[in-house]
């Protein structure tokens, strides 16, 4: 299964894709390709997350007087 999440955003057009494959066929682990879609939706809203707080520093950085820490 595959899922490719694209985000349009004011400094750059951001894309994570997120794939899931079975494992090694020595490992005896069950593979399931239907997977719950409630732990991707988490993943997508944390990914957008994630962009709008790196767009709002982006922003920041062109603000005179503004101060960033970024450690």
């Amino acid at each position: 299964m595959e899922l490719t999440w694209t985000v349009r955003g004011a400094y750059a057009n951001w894309t994570m894709t997120v794939s899931t494959a079975p494992p090694d066929p020595e490992e005896e682990i069950e593979y399931r390709d239907e997977w719950p879609s409630e732990p991707f939706n988490r993943l997508h809203a944390n990914f957008r997350e994630l962009i709008d707080l790196l767009e709002a520093v982006r922003g920041l950085d062109n603000v005179p007087g503004a101060l960033l820490s970024y450690t």
